[in-house]
């Protein structure tokens, strides 16, 4: 998500490059990709509301823990997810 002139966008890359700063990250779990955008727009809403003239960006990747691994293979796989 981009805010910038306090028009907030949705976009799908390009990622953030490497020599701009990170001002903090956030982990958080979700059951769909749809449902950690609209989370993230939400969030970015709540910065155009109340930090008027405040411009940024917020990016949403997916991210694996130790549960979503499997090694029956004899290599390091990712187990696919059950939709709940």
């Amino acid at each position: 998500m981009r805010l910038s002139g306090g028009k907030l966008a949705v976009l799908d890359g390009p990622f953030t490059e490497t020599k701009e700063v990170v001002g903090g990250y956030a982990v958080m779990e979700f059951n769909s990709r749809e449902a950690a955008v609209r989370s993230a727009v939400e969030f970015m809403e709540l910065h155009k509301k109340y930090w008027k003239g405040w411009d940024g960006e917020t990016e949403v990747r997916q991210i694996f823990g130790p549960d979503d691994y499997t090694f029956e293979t004899g290599r390091l796989q990712i187990k696919a997810k059950q939709q709940q």
